[in-house]
């Protein structure tokens, strides 16, 4: 869903009034400039006091900036208080307040929002309610889902305990929470102080600068900000500056939180000259697929694409990547990091090594060299050597990781692009570890930040995933799955810009009495089965839909994979 659809539907649906945010990118925050606050500060030169619910007002911002993140004004102007619950800290301040009843809640980067109704009486911003607690109110805004986060998160509501704006109505603002806030508004200047003890007149101007980013980021607006860092400079500062050079370092700050980027051009000018721009560029280079006719049914991993390779247990999943790697690296000299979750990286080197010398994978892999012919040890352990040196060393990257989680992913992501890879590939999806037991909700938050880590570095990523075994049928590894096949599938469908399907071969004309005789256990299947065949098929193709339902046939020979068939549709 595009951010404009999204942002709209806020106005009209909601209520809610919004303006543009910056966003993260792959070298920090759109803004351009050395950023402590990324993908959270206002694009628009009042901030949040431009924040509206006028449709065009809308439109034109988000034509303009059309991945801009989404701020939504708190307090009376859209009908709404935030309790900004800030990691496990702020849920058990939250609790022993006792102020959780259900209302809708978005999911932050560390986090959660939750969204109360506003009272008839203004509710002010406060900064560290409780521990980890902060409270969104008039003159305050919160960055809203779907907007990017800088982990490569993105913001979403709870729609898994259904707690998402549609699911239920704001609940009151709970009387213990008001109670709360009038409390810490009536020593905001104390509670807000950041420094508990003297500020030495050779840190009094580091420190002020600080807080006012702070309070600014925290979402008061210039008034507070301006009294609350006065009260600051007054009660710590040794000797206190005057007001005139508190004033100029609260308003310098905000000039430089609420600044946007001015485009050279006008709106159509520039996103012809993006396009023009991204037309010249030269994807001849991307990692294309080892087999010719698989080539050109679905074209190169391009960057910023999140590819799923899906496929039932043992059906050759890591042996058709670990293919593809060898040929990358030596044919194309593109340089990749594997994250092999199944085996380590010693028995990976081993089994990429076996094929490359073109012995038995299990012989190489269980050390059984009487099984293999004379130096074959000596061949493999050659072979590892090579792979050690150059120029092997700069492109080929194993990672040591049984299971990574989101954050770990995005950590190798980074070290990928360190290295400077045009490839990650995680074996497999289903292996990587998660904080909570919901299937569903693992797969979709994986899969989200897996898309937004490729588009964010502009790196090709390709994820092995295991196919739901639902009833029972002996012939269903024997052709190629649709995408339901997936398990939990929704995420992949959604995010995935292709899938490639893997399956085993039944030789050709195998017929329908045949299969029904092998169902019922009539017929042994086993005589009719294509040894080593592995058939390919594009179930998804987002660039190109003419690709979809097509399939190749590969043939396996101790462990290399080589085409065999030309292009079936």
């Amino acid at each position: 869903m595009k951010m404009l659809d999204v942002a709209l539907a806020y106005a009209k649906e909601l209520g809610w009034a919004v303006f543009p945010l910056h966003t993260p990118t792959k070298t920090g925050c759109s803004c351009g400039k050395p950023c402590g606050n990324v993908g959270k500060h206002p694009r628009t030169p009042n901030g949040v006091k431009d924040a509206t619910k006028t449709p065009d007002l809308i439109r034109s911002w988000w034509t303009k900036w059309p991945q801009a993140n989404i701020g939504i004004a708190t307090g009376r102007a859209s009908g709404v208080v935030v309790i900004d619950v800030d990691g496990p800290e702020g849920e058990a301040a939250l609790t022993k307040i006792g102020g959780n009843p259900p209302t809708p809640t978005s999911l932050t980067g560390k986090g959660r929002h939750a969204f109360f109704a506003a009272p008839e009486h203004p509710v002010k911003n406060a900064v560290a309610l409780a521990e980890k607690l902060d409270v969104r109110g008039d003159g305050g805004y919160v960055v809203a889902p779907p907007s990017l986060h800088a982990s490569g998160r993105r913001y979403r509501w709870d729609r898994e305990n259904s707690l998402g704006p549609r699911d239920l109505e704001p609940a009151p603002l709970p009387a213990a929470l008001a109670e709360r806030i009038a409390k810490a508004r009536a020593s905001s200047g104390a509670r807000d102080i950041p420094t508990s003890g003297p500020i030495p007149e050779g840190k009094r101007n580091q420190t002020l600068v600080s807080y006012t980013g702070r309070l600014l980021r925290k979402g008061h607006s210039l008034e507070e900000t301006h009294a609350l860092v006065s009260a600051l400079n007054r009660a710590n500062c040794q000797p206190p500056l005057s007001e005139d050079e508190v004033t100029r370092i609260v308003q310098s700050i905000a000039s430089r939180e609420n600044a946007i980027e001015m485009p050279a051009e006008d709106e159509a000018e520039q996103q012809t000259k993006e396009a023009i721009e991204y037309g010249r560029q030269d994807f001849s280079n991307s990692p294309k697929w080892t087999w010719g006719s698989l080539h050109r049914i679905v074209g190169p991993v391009l960057p910023g694409e999140l590819w799923i390779v899906g496929a039932r247990p043992s059906q050759g999943k890591t042996t058709f990547l670990l293919n593809w790697m060898e040929h990358l690296a030596v044919m194309q000299g593109v340089p990749w990091l594997f994250i092999g979750m199944e085996m380590d990286p010693k028995q990976l080197r081993r089994k990429w090594a076996a094929f490359r010398c073109g012995f038995n994978e299990e012989a190489v892999l269980t050390n059984h060299w009487t099984a293999l012919p004379d130096g074959a040890q000596e061949l493999i352990e050659n072979d590892l050597q090579s792979q050690a040196t150059e120029p092997l060393k700069s492109l080929t990257h194993f990672a040591p990781a049984r299971r990574i989680d989101v954050i770990g992913l995005r950590r190798w992501v980074e070290f990928a692009v360190q290295r400077k890879c045009d490839l990650v590939v995680v074996d497999h999806l289903h292996r990587m570890s998660f904080g909570h037991d919901d299937l569903r909700k693992q797969m979709t938050e994986t899969v989200r930040v897996a898309k937004e880590l490729a588009v964010l570095h502009q790196i090709g990523l390709v994820m092995a995933a295991q196919l739901n075994r639902g009833a029972r049928d002996i012939l269903s590894e024997y052709h190629p799955q649709p995408l339901s096949a997936l398990k939990d599938c929704g995420a992949i469908e959604e995010e995935a810009d292709a899938v490639l399907m893997l399956s085993r071969c039944l030789k050709p004309g195998v017929k329908n009495s045949e299969m029904n005789a092998i169902r019922q256990g009539v017929m042994e299947i086993d005589g009719f089965v294509e040894e080593g065949a592995m058939k390919v098929m594009c179930a998804k193709h987002r660039r190109n839909s003419a690709a979809q339902k097509k399939h190749t046939t590969l043939q396996l020979d101790n462990g290399l994979l080589r085409e065999r068939m030309v292009l079936v549709s």
